[in-house]
């Protein structure tokens, strides 16, 4: 687990796991979670956001979910909307 640093500027988790990039890696959003989803232009996305959208050079859209994936989200869905709900107290 990270510790504090000697430098005051804060946590070192990042620097433990190895990761050496500057500010956030991932961004999640509703259109998109590193790569845009396909059929989310530029053009959208940066109107979901609140700041200038920088992408790389070889931003690529996210590969389509496989049967699977898509069977097991439906699975999830299907069972919570049946799970009993409870109501705040």
């Amino acid at each position: 687990m990270g510790g504090q640093r000697d430098d005051g500027k804060g946590g070192t988790d990042s620097e433990d796991l190895g990761l050496t990039t500057q500010g956030p890696t991932l961004l999640v959003t509703d259109m998109a979670v590193w790569r845009p989803h396909p059929g989310a232009t530029r053009v959208a996305i940066a109107a979901s956001c609140d700041w200038d959208v920088r992408y790389a050079d070889d931003c690529s859209e996210t590969p389509p979910p496989t049967p699977a994936k898509l069977a097991t989200l439906r699975d999830i869905r299907r069972r919570t909307a049946d799970a009993p709900r409870r109501s705040a107290a």
